[in-house]
């Protein structure tokens, strides 16, 4: 992209930065200032709060100086473990692309009693393979590997990750106990721009905002470079579930005494992501969301406790208003639409928001992703309840049996968990959105007949 085309984006963005910032401070002041506007101003007034705080965060960390680091490697220093069960499909070309970039490094695939031929392809792409005979899920195989590992620093990866031309930052683990990488979703479809420019807010904005001060919150569970000890001190504290594993191993890594922080580099690397929209379901629902309330302890301890680092008590505060404000956020729906102009200004106001990390990482996916973020935005809060359910179907599972637990990977989440889940979280949102619909068009009522 060229120079002036960056300094006119950059420019635009100090400006729309500023207009939104002065949007919401004039309507929370015209709608605490004069509450009887509309009888059912506090669920509005909810909404614009919200929209503050996202705005701020967007706004705070989307200014954020990126942080360069200067990239050593040693290969010989590293093993790297891949994660595996039933990954057929893809586990040759991952093996075979590892070694190729890492040529001098040891390659071990934890094969988790897989009951397809993956041992066999990675054995023949040139890993060596160890098998644990009963599933353990991905955490504790992974635990299990790190006994045969013999070098300072591991290399975790799914085994649909390939990392062609990415350069490992071992030099960076002589002050830190991790790194994280820029994670990307492979495809060209609407879905795949709709979640790699999700995928791309999370690591060129969000990553890069704590790389300095080696707080960031989650290494993806894609890719992450650690040092053994980090690993082991967690192997007796990780619960092993799945969901939100990634973010449970990097929290752990802060809490510990000695924590030496988490840092980030500006490395792509690739993984395969939801192709559809019944994967991609499955994937929030039963894989990404429940993994809040898996950490909900580690949030409140980062979000009150004493010598925290202030960007990750920020963060902490802010996952925490997220998702204990969900049902509000849903309660507010029925306020946007019993008014068109409501609508039309809530939505612009978004679109207006999500064209700053658009604009300040150049513009590299379709402007519709742009367009379409409110409403994917609504889909995600709908997916995030159901989680809850799904959490609370885990838990259930965990108490009534403790030698059975829920599967571990959100595509082998059982039918009567997956049922459990949805028919729960839409029976609760039906009775939100229901009371919320009744008070808002009483609420509109009362406003004509006032008239």
């Amino acid at each position: 992209m060229k120079k002036n085309t960056i300094r006119l984006d950059g420019y635009f963005v100090s400006l729309m930065s500023l207009l939104l910032i002065g949007y919401v401070a004039i309507f929370s002041y015209l709608f605490y200032r004069f509450p009887d506007l509309y009888p059912i101003y506090s669920f509005y007034l909810f909404l614009l709060t919200a929209l503050a705080i996202d705005g701020v965060k967007i706004i705070i960390e989307s200014f954020t100086k990126k942080h360069v680091h200067k990239i050593k490697t040693d290969q010989e220093k590293i093993t790297v473990i891949i994660a595996c069960h039933n990954g057929a499909d893809t586990i040759f070309e991952t093996v075979r692309k590892t070694i190729n970039a890492l040529p001098r490094s040891k390659i071990l695939v934890a094969n988790d009693a897989s009951t397809d031929n993956s041992a066999e392809l990675a054995e023949k792409a040139g890993a060596e393979v160890f098998t644990v005979p009963k599933n353990l899920g991905k955490v504790r195989v992974i635990h299990e590997a790190l006994s045969r590992v013999r070098t300072p620093f591991v290399l975790v990866m799914d085994d649909d990750t390939e990392i062609t031309g990415v350069k490992i930052p071992t030099n960076l683990l002589a002050t830190h106990d991790a790194v994280a990488f820029r994670v990307l979703p492979y495809g060209n479809s609407l879905l795949s721009h709709l979640q790699r420019h999700e995928y791309r807010k999370s690591m060129e904005i969000g990553r890069s905002f704590h790389a300095r001060s080696g707080t960031i919150p989650c290494v993806s569970g894609a890719i992450g470079l650690f040092t053994k000890d980090s690993l082991l001190r967690q192997t007796d504290l990780h619960t092993g579930e799945f969901s939100g594993e990634d973010l449970q191993r990097t929290l752990l890594i802060h809490r510990h005494d000695n924590d030496r922080g988490v840092t980030f580099v500006d490395q792509v690397v690739y993984t395969h992501a939801p192709v559809n929209l019944r994967d991609l379901y499955l994937q929030r629902t039963h894989g990404w969301w429940p993994g809040l309330w898996n950490n909900f302890g580690h949030f409140v301890r980062f979000a009150f406790g004493k010598k925290v680092n202030w960007r990750l008590r920020y963060d902490s505060l802010y996952v925490l208003f997220l998702i204990l404000t969900d049902p509000f956020r849903i309660m507010a729906l029925p306020t946007l639409f019993s008014s068109f102009g409501r609508l039309a200004v809530f939505y612009g106001f978004y679109v207006l928001l999500e064209l700053i990390p658009y604009l300040r990482m150049g513009r590299k996916e379709s402007f519709l992703v742009v367009l379409l973020a409110p409403i994917y935005g609504v889909l995600e809060l709908f997916a995030r309840f159901i989680a809850f359910f799904a959490w609370i179907y885990r838990r259930a599972v965990s108490a009534i049996n403790w030698n059975e637990r829920a599967p571990d990977h959100y595509r082998r989440a059982s039918l009567p968990h997956q049922v459990f889940a949805f028919v729960a979280g839409v029976v609760v949102m039906t009775g939100l959105l229901s009371s919320s619909g009744y008070l808002a068009l009483n609420g509109q009522g009362n406003i004509l007949s006032a008239d």
